[in-house]
């Protein structure tokens, strides 16, 4: 079973590219549970989920605050098609606020490379998301009430790069979408905004506004994307002039 940390702890490496934490115990590679006056601190690491045939995070961060930096989350397996069977190479759970920077999100199978859920909050700065070859639907995922903020970070190969749903609010700026399904996607009463990204060679839309969603787009440049902006079911975008088709 995963290994639980119920304490403040820091677990800092030599560097993403020089110190790993390797499992195939079931469920997770390390999960933390703790209160929101508790933090958890994991720089300089890559940590790697590596048995096949279950479902599985790679960590899990579940009501303390926390800090990742300069680290790589790669393995976790989403194996059925429901919001809830959805797992995460980082996930965010239990009210849990905190900040990822510098850090690099790959071959996390079907589900998403951050999952934020359950009124968690989270600031992603100057990180990467990749799909994995076999498909990863989410580049980050908001569910459930979560807070996201996104600046400076890079999206690519995804079913979606940021994905939005259940009334959580999430922004999106100065970041690249390239060659996902959608960039980013609002639905079921979420909302935010998508400020000064380029989106390029997004095979149906940069960006999508579902089910009564609010979002407002300025500043973006659109590239050879089949649809740019792709509104449906009562959704509400304020479209500024500033945006370069």
């Amino acid at each position: 079973s995963c290994v639980t940390v119920d304490k403040p702890l820091t677990i800092r490496g030599a560097g993403r590219d020089k110190t790993m934490i390797l499992s195939s115990a079931g469920g997770c590679v390390l999960q933390f549970e703790g209160e929101a006056t508790e933090s958890v601190t994991l720089e300089g690491l890559t940590l790697q989920y590596s048995r096949y045939g279950e479902p599985s995070d790679v960590v899990l961060i579940r009501g303390m605050k926390f800090l990742v930096n300069d680290s790589h989350f790669l393995g976790s397996r989403t194996l059925g098609n429901t919001r809830e069977d959805v797992r995460g190479g980082l996930r965010i759970s239990g009210g849990a606020t905190g900040e990822v920077r510098e850090s690099f999100f790959d071959s996390n199978f079907w589900g998403a490379n951050i999952l934020v859920e359950d009124e968690s909050s989270l600031v992603v700065t100057d990180s990467w998301f990749v799909g994995a070859i076999t498909g990863t639907r989410f580049g980050i995922a908001a569910f459930d009430v979560a807070n996201v903020d996104v600046v400076n970070s890079y999206f690519a190969n995804l079913s979606v790069g940021v994905f939005a749903m259940d009334q959580s609010v999430v922004i999106v700026e100065s970041s690249t979408a390239i060659l996902n399904i959608f960039g980013v996607a609002f639905v079921d009463e979420s909302s935010g905004k998508v400020t000064k990204n380029y989106f390029v060679d997004n095979k149906i839309a940069a960006v999508s506004g579902i089910d009564s969603s609010v979002v407002t787009i300025s500043g973006n440049i659109f590239g050879q994307n089949q649809y740019g902006v792709d509104i449906h079911h009562f959704a509400e975008v304020e479209l500024w002039e500033d945006n370069i088709f």
